[in-house]
């Protein structure tokens, strides 16, 4: 596998898909959470949509369809009204199944008492006659919000679903299954990591899931971003945004937010500095863009660059920034980085193993170009020793630094080894990490995954 950067998301229109209705219509204040799906040979977005009446418009939100008509979504009214549940909750779509002609849509509902948020499923035939409102059971307390439902992968029989569980101010993704059979009944909900992930839209590409969701980004005025992380559903790392906030004034300028992974589409909510609802639909496509797609995580200020060892795109990291993709045993994982012989002293650009238990206190193997070790020469070190300081020069252009991760680690340069070390632990786990320096920029580009 290589991660070369060279797709991301690009919006695809400016404005929203979807639209509010116009004043006095039952989705003129919210419109959001889209549900794409296939239905009969036709695709549709079902959709929230409330109007601003009393103390909180989410309930009053009911769901609504739109169709791609000639390559436009075409509203087609409201599907299921907020009766469906009473006249003090209200609800909204956040993933869809389709099996055995029946659409299974899988929602939240809002109330005004505790819970606040509950897990439900209703289903149609038709698209017009919805039936059987079920609560599901086994939901993380105290309230379940945004249910994502697929097929599990590795068993025909069961489903999966990912929920954000609510309490207070606290927003945690959790994971669980049900059979089949019975999708109102789930089991064995665990956390998958105990920090900020709401609204997670999933799916399974085949190796791993992707797992789309929004997580706050600014306090105030508040803002939220979509992230996208890759991982095989027993843990959950940050991340990376895959698509930034529209410009000031436009109708996503504050939130982009509900993600819905669709294809190689992104559908979203978006949300201005205004502040007066959410104002609608967004669509976004993967293409030629640039991105961090593939990085499992990255903190500090990162972001795809037109310095790129192949293609357009590559990584661009400033100062002390960092990019991470979670480490195996019996893999060579290598990087190109570019080396611009950059003379501040703090200029620090490395690849490294580091251990999940303790990025500083425990071993970890190093290789790369550090200004304040040597100005001239590549440096590497193994797990807390000194720095070493090699013979080969340093060049300006790209260099590709690796580890061969098996019984034991093999560091190299260009393709030639500079260290075997043979203490360090390759059957814990542990991340891969490009570092940037306290000051200065570092380019990376096309991480590279082989099997030994």
């Amino acid at each position: 596998m290589i991660i070369d950067h060279e797709k991301g998301y690009n919006r695809l229109t400016t404005t929203p898909i979807i639209d509010r209705g116009a004043s006095g219509a039952w989705d003129d204040y919210f419109v959001y959470a889209a549900v794409p799906f296939e239905f009969g040979g036709e695709r549709y977005i079902a959709h929230a949509g409330s109007r601003n009446v009393g103390a909180n418009p989410r309930l009053q939100n009911s769901i609504g369809l739109a169709k791609l008509i000639n390559g436009s979504w075409v509203k087609q009214g409201k599907v299921i009204d907020k009766s469906v549940v009473s006249p003090y909750q209200g609800l909204a779509p956040f993933s869809a199944r389709i099996a055995d002609g029946i659409v299974s849509l899988y929602c939240s509902v809002f109330s005004d008492r505790n819970p606040q948020y509950r897990a439900a499923v209703i289903r149609s035939t038709d698209l017009v006659n919805w039936y059987g409102l079920t609560y599901l059971s086994g939901m993380p307390s105290p309230a379940a919000h945004a249910p994502c439902v697929i097929d599990d992968p590795h068993d025909e029989d069961k489903l999966l679903i990912f929920v954000t569980r609510m309490n207070g101010n606290e927003m945690r993704m959790f994971k669980g299954w049900a059979y089949k059979s019975d999708d109102s009944a789930w089991f064995d909900l665990t956390m998958l990591a105990n920090w900020q992930a709401i609204y997670p839209s999933v799916r399974w590409n085949g190796e791993a899931f992707e797992i789309a969701y929004a997580r706050q980004v600014q306090v105030e005025p508040q803002k939220y971003n979509t992230f996208l992380s890759i991982t095989d559903g027993t843990y959950l790392t940050l991340g990376v945004p895959i698509l930034s906030h529209g410009a000031s004034g436009a109708f996503d300028s504050n939130y982009v937010t509900t993600p819905s992974l669709y294809g190689n589409e992104f559908f979203y909510s978006g949300r201005n500095a205004v502040n007066d609802g959410y104002k609608g639909i967004g669509w976004a496509q993967e293409q030629g863009a640039g991105s961090l797609l593939g990085w499992d995580e990255y903190s500090g200020t990162v972001g795809r660059s037109t310095v790129a060892k192949t293609g357009n795109y590559g990584a661009r990291i400033v100062g002390s920034g960092m990019l991470e993709k979670k480490g195996f045993r019996d893999k060579v994982y290598s990087v190109w980085i570019y080396d611009d012989l950059d003379a501040t002293a703090s200029s620090q650009n490395t690849f490294r193993l580091v251990p999940d238990a303790d990025a500083i206190t425990v071993a970890q193997l190093t290789v790369g170009f550090v200004r304040s070790i040597s100005s001239s020469k590549y440096v590497y070190r193994l797990r807390n020793g000194s720095w070493v300081t090699t013979a080969v020069n340093r060049t300006a252009g790209w260099h590709q630094l690796s580890f061969e991760v098996g019984d034991n680690v093999v560091i190299k340069l260009d393709g030639a080894t500079l260290a075997t070390d043979t203490a360090y632990n390759t059957s814990a786990a542990f991340m891969v990490q490009c570092v940037g320096g306290a000051t200065g920029t570092a380019y990376v580009d096309d991480l590279e995954i082989m099997d030994i």
